[in-house]
C-alpha cells in the first residue's frame, strides 16, 4: 500500500462525545438549527492552525460529516490535515479549548 493509498483509507475526523456536545451547543447558539460547523487549516510558525465557524452553506470541494445531528464541514486543507485525528472539547482552569489529537 502507498502513502497514498493509506491517506485515502484513513478514516476521517473523529470527534469526542465532549466536542460533539459543544459544537451542538454552538450551532444552537447561533439560532439557525441548519447551520454547520466549518473547520478551517492553514500553515502557522508553529505548525498547522485549525479555526472553527458557524456557517450556513457548504462549498462544492468541502467535505461534510455528520455527528449525531451536528453537521462539521471540513475545507479541503482542512480534510487531509484531520484524516485519522479525534478532536476532544476540554474544560479546565486554563480555560475551554478543542484539541486535535494526531490518529496512529
Amino acid at each position: 500500500m502507498t502513502h497514498r493509498d493509506e491517506a485515502s483509507t484513513a478514516p476521517r475526523l473523529v470527534l469526542t462525545p465532549a466536542a460533539v456536545e459543544c459544537l451542538r451547543e454552538l450551532v444552537e447558539q447561533s439560532g439557525d438549527a441548519g447551520s454547520r460547523v466549518r473547520v478551517d487549516a492553514e500553515d502557522s510558525d508553529t505548525g498547522i492552525t485549525f479555526s472553527l465557524r458557524i456557517e450556513s452553506e457548504s462549498g462544492p470541494q468541502d467535505v461534510e460529516l455528520d455527528f449525531l445531528d451536528v453537521t462539521v464541514v471540513l475545507a479541503p486543507y482542512a480534510d487531509q490535515q484531520l484524516r485519522g485525528c479525534e478532536m476532544d472539547f476540554r474544560s479546565d482552569p486554563e480555560g475551554e479549548y478543542f484539541v486535535v489529537r494526531a490518529g496512529n
